[in-house]
């Protein structure tokens, strides 16, 4: 049998490094990266870009020879009785639509903060809405990938029996290291646990108690997981996501400038790729 190559192709939340897109696709050429993420442009969130700003973003991208690797929404970060379903298609049309425009095959979305139900309620609405958000995102040839940031898969059994529930293929992990440690969560134990439903992944490093660190300086086992996930022969998008500075996306009291702290931080991830992917 022949043994699955492993490809990391680098990307990056292009809003922490500016606010300004030209800048966005400038960070990620002077890192020698192919591809950025989406999150915020100008300090407007994704979804909320008009349309004839996803064509302009779209000629620029082009013309410097970038490309997209996902939308980074602000999908699923409210409690779920806080917003109806309709309203949530609304969005993910309009995120849909940018995604097609600039030629993106993930979205990125979270799985709503538990608002005044129990446990187990907020499990099942927010399964049964990312599964129909999820058959939507289909209709338009985009997958949706869901971050164990804000809702309910926070470690490894309860994202895989989020997606077990949830049960469409449509929905898959998006790995973080970095919200794993900031939850209180063993790393590598969470990867083992939903490493065969990871899609896509997210590059963040952090300490126990929630602050942020150049990659390999927290408690995010970045390295060590890095090498299972090229040993598996994952082959996908590796996405850096430093929250080391302030930025439009999250406002913090960091000195560091933003634009150098991400240079910094991807450097660092381009050294490490070199140590993994052999």
């Amino acid at each position: 049998m022949t043994e699955t190559k492993a490809i990391f192709i680098p990307s990056g939340f292009a809003d922490e490094a500016s606010g300004d897109f030209a800048k966005q696709i400038e960070a990620h050429q002077q890192l020698g990266w192919d591809y950025l993420i989406i999150r915020t442009v100008g300090g407007v969130k994704a979804e909320d870009l008009p349309v004839e700003k996803h064509t302009e973003l779209k000629q620029m991208l082009d013309e410097a020879g970038m490309k997209v690797s996902s939308i980074g929404s602000a999908m699923g970060k409210v409690p779920i009785d806080t917003v109806t379903l309709e309203e949530d298609i609304q969005t993910l049309d309009r995120l849909c639509k940018l995604a097609n425009t600039v030629g993106a095959r993930y979205i990125r979305v979270m799985s709503y903060e538990q608002g005044d139900d129990t446990p187990q309620e907020w499990r099942d609405k927010a399964a049964d809405r990312l599964q129909t958000l999820g058959d939507y995102a289909r209709t338009h040839g985009v997958m949706l990938t869901l971050e164990n940031c804000v809702g309910y898969p926070q470690d490894g059994d309860k994202m895989v029996e989020f997606l077990e529930l949830c049960n469409c293929d449509n929905v898959r992990c998006a790995f973080d290291p970095g919200n794993a440690a900031g939850h209180g969560v063993n790393t590598w134990e969470m990867y083992t646990k939903v490493r065969d439903y990871i899609e896509y992944f997210h590059l963040k490093d952090t300490t126990y108690d929630g602050s942020q660190h150049f990659p390999g300086e927290g408690d995010g086992q970045i390295e060590k997981i890095l090498t299972a996930l090229w040993d598996s022969g994952y082959q996908g998008f590796v996405s850096i996501e430093p929250h080391v500075a302030s930025t439009d996306h999250l406002a913090n009291d960091s000195q560091l400038n933003q634009w150098d702290s991400y240079q910094k931080y991807g450097q660092m991830v381009n050294e490490m790729y070199k140590k993994v992917c052999k």
